[in-house]
């Protein structure tokens, strides 16, 4: 039977934002010359994470807002909503400490100010076809009429005392996960969602024989430890890793590659 393997993208498929190496593109096609499934798992919104499936072949299915969102070529297949209370809160508590925070729903951003993350979006995106560009708007308080899904909700933090004084803001709000899914960005998103939640998902409408995960931060913890085999990259955090099943070599000495080889040897 076919194999699914899910990989998370930043720090895992690709460093630094650049794009896929030559090696990593050859890794996936021999996985899936196997007769296997190769797919995506990110924070990112579904816009971003589809311009990179696109680009790798493996774009049946992506797993966006770190499991809040499902997609199945272009269609939202699966999704889960938090409260719009905790953005009101994230607005107000960021707003008085000086902090980025934002809401992704859907194929939007809304966002508190203008950033280094937004810049980042527009300037990334300014080249790419309108379907991969990810539009945002600013606003300074969520309006009273706001009616938008809220698939996530995240902030920028610069010290850990930044971090815990905005989660203690929303610790009331006990239906949520709570993780990093880059250094110094914090998502929020329902309970009921991971990554992981996510990957057995798939795992089960494809009627894959085994689920494989492989990420290096926060929110890969869960599809490491729902996977059948899960692994941390060697740049991941010691609390990623305490998890996997199998560590692999840092993303600058393929690491990925070295999972998938593995996974190849064993059938």
């Amino acid at each position: 039977m076919n194999k699914l393997l899910i990989s998370d993208l930043d720090g895992t498929l690709i460093e630094g934002g650049k794009f896929f190496t030559k090696e990593v593109i050859e890794a996936v096609e021999r996985w899936k010359a196997a007769g296997n499934y190769f797919f995506i798992a990110t924070g990112r919104l579904i816009s971003s994470a589809r311009y990179y499936a696109d680009e790798i072949g493996c774009s049946d299915y992506v797993v966006s807002c770190s499991g809040a969102c499902v997609y199945n070529e272009d269609k939202l297949v699966l999704s889960e909503e938090i409260d719009l209370e905790i953005p009101r809160k994230l607005w107000k508590i960021c707003g008085d400490l000086g902090l980025y925070t934002q809401i992704y729903s859907g194929r939007k951003i809304y966002a508190n100010r203008h950033s280094e993350f937004t810049k980042y979006y527009e300037e990334s995106c300014r080249k790419l076809p309108e379907k991969y560009k990810i539009p945002i708007e600013i606003l300074p308080e969520i309006p009273d009429d706001f009616d938008e899904p809220v698939h996530k909700s995240s902030f920028i933090f610069k010290s850990q005392e930044e971090k815990r004084e905005v989660i203690s803001s929303i610790s009331d709000f006990e239906n949520v996960n709570k993780f990093e899914s880059l250094s110094a960005l914090l998502d929020i998103i329902s309970c009921k969602s991971n990554k992981g939640k996510a990957g057995l998902w798939i795992k089960e409408r494809l009627g894959a024989e085994e689920l494989f995960c492989i990420g290096d931060n926060e929110n890969d913890i869960d599809m490491i430890k729902y996977a059948d085999i899960g692994a941390a990259m060697g740049n991941a955090a010691y609390k990623v890793k305490k998890h996997a099943d199998f560590i692999a070599p840092d993303i600058s000495d393929n690491g990925l590659i070295n999972f998938i080889d593995y996974l190849l040897e064993r059938e």
